[in-house]
């Protein structure tokens, strides 16, 4: 629900919000976890995903995205391509088993730790669509292992290439060891 203005002179009230705004979805707290899952993504909507605290058990790593097609997360090492821009240095891969939201250089991967972590911000549109590839962009920010630990800016797109089918859900990993902690918010918005 939103507050809407009914013009001069006349209280405001409440009233359903209309398509384009977001809405509360879910929260997911890893803890220990291989992995964190959101699915059953309904079409018709675009979905933002809000990492709060993420935090790696394993120092040194990645963090990594999958789409879920046909009940099945995709892996295949030529599923996904990516490109991005971490601290200005610019990475790529055109074919992977993965987007990887830290790829590149090695000054930049997560740093674990109970005040490390990050916050990352990643959008998927229309995943029930099946007439484009589908895109995800992101923005966020963690510690690095680069010094004692150091603040990293991290910013891309990814987008799954095997084909245009609606996918259904989307994973969350690091490269090695476990999400240690964190809390994922999810929000979607109608699309027409």
């Amino acid at each position: 629900r939103v507050l809407t203005s009914q013009g001069s002179g006349t209280d405001p009230s409440w009233e359903a919000a209309s398509t384009g705004a977001f809405t509360f979805v879910s929260i997911s707290t890893a803890s220990a976890s291989a992995t964190v899952d959101v699915q059953s993504l309904a079409a018709g909507y675009d979905y933002l995903f809000a990492w709060d605290g993420i935090v790696p058990s394993t120092n040194a790593v990645t963090l990594f995205v999958r789409f879920e097609e046909a009940s099945a997360f995709q892996a295949d090492a030529a599923d996904y391509g990516w490109g991005l821009s971490v601290q200005s240095v610019a990475a790529t891969d055109a074919s992977d088993s993965e987007i990887e939201l830290n790829g590149g250089s090695t000054n930049y991967l997560w740093a674990t730790g109970a005040t490390a972590g990050g916050d990352v911000s990643l959008m998927l549109l229309n995943p029930g669509g099946t007439q484009t590839y589908k895109k995800v962009h992101w923005h966020g920010g963690y510690w690095g292992v680069q010094g004692t630990p150091t603040p990293v800016e991290t910013a891309g797109v990814g987008a799954y290439l095997s084909n245009t089918n609606a996918v259904t859900g989307i994973r969350y990993l690091y490269s090695s060891g476990n999400i240690s902690a964190g809390r994922l918010a999810v929000y979607r918005r109608q699309r027409s």
